[in-house]
């Protein structure tokens, strides 16, 4: 049985782990990286260096944000540590795809790590949630809109996508909640540090859900929409929800709309900081990353998330059939 915080494999070596200086590419680690899981074609490693290279190169505009727009933020030393933590996440998911660790990666660092202005409040580790015996953090976030004194109830997530998460608050985005198109349920979305700006839902970019396609929670049961984890995330392609009568949009916008909302956030942070336009060689205080290697980041950091995901899951479907 696979273990949810076991420790790395003594195969993993050093020229495996993903450093925190820049001058490491991810894009040459993930060219290395030999996947091997069948029956799942997103897990090609030719389709994913594709995918990295294709958002290596964010747009910029180097626009300077509007004034007291952006909060400023301090990289203090709870920050670094979080991105520390982030990364050897990543190192350690990287290691189990490639097949050099035998166990998940060991989630107990991401549950307390926190950048400045979060908007999770607490997270906690279990290995079953929901009726769901999976890997599982189960999170609060916090309502700014909420009745004073009222807090949201726990949502649920895989580790591997939590990470992600973390890494996309980095430049002071944020998670909120939004209601459905009937006003029944709170969902969490991706936005600015202020209002509904961004609001890119997080099913969709779990799920990384296609612009032609909507996302649907496990049908039939009662809370459902306070999971977002991946086995309980599917698509459903928008012709067919036409069809059954629903209102959709004609297209919605997909994982890697938030990816480059979220580094505009980046290099606005940035430009508040220095107070000059952002170029190529600009870098945010305190974490010493330029904007196009924080894309590059999260962009690496999803993939590992999905391969992670697929892999865990294959394993789990092998063992409840018997097969070695």
């Amino acid at each position: 049985m696979v273990s949810t915080t076991g420790h790395a494999d003594r195969s993993s070596t050093r020229k495996d782990a993903i450093g925190a200086d820049e001058g490491e590419s991810f894009v040459s680690i993930l060219q290395a990286t030999q996947v091997r899981i069948f029956q799942h074609q997103f897990l090609e490693t030719h389709g994913a260096s594709s995918y990295i290279k294709r958002i290596a190169s964010p747009p910029w505009n180097g626009e300077m944000p509007k004034r007291n727009s952006t909060p400023l933020i301090e990289y203090d030393r709870p920050a670094r540590e979080a991105y520390a933590a982030c990364l050897d996440y990543l190192k350690q998911g990287a290691a189990y795809v490639q097949g050099k660790r035998e166990t998940l990666p060991d989630a107990s660092r991401i549950v307390s790590a926190r950048f400045p202005q979060s908007s999770i409040i607490a997270a906690n580790l279990v290995a079953e949630a929901r009726g769901l015996r999976w890997p599982t953090i189960e999170a609060v976030i916090d309502d700014q809109s909420a009745p004073p004194g009222e807090v949201r109830s726990k949502r649920y997530f895989d580790p591997w996508y939590f990470v992600a998460m973390l890494l996309m608050e980095i430049a002071g985005g944020r998670f909120r909640f939004d209601r459905s198109n009937r006003q029944q349920f709170f969902y969490v979305a991706y936005a600015g540090p202020v209002g509904r700006e961004g609001n890119f839902y997080l099913r969709r970019i779990i799920a990384n859900t296609p612009p032609w396609a909507d996302t649907r929670e496990g049908q039939g049961k009662a809370g459902a929409h306070y999971d977002y984890r991946r086995p309980t995330l599917s698509w459903v392609l928008k012709d067919v929800v036409k069809a059954m009568g629903q209102d959709t949009r004609r297209e919605s916008r997909a994982r890697d709309d938030a990816v480059k909302f979220a580094v505009r956030l980046f290099e606005r942070q940035i430009a508040a900081q220095s107070g000059k336009r952002v170029t190529r060689a600009s870098k945010m205080p305190g974490l010493n990353i330029s904007p196009a290697a924080y894309h590059e980041l999260l962009g690496y950091a999803l993939y590992v998330a999905d391969a992670v995901h697929e892999k865990f899951s294959l394993e789990g479907r092998s063992a409840a059939d018997g097969q070695p």
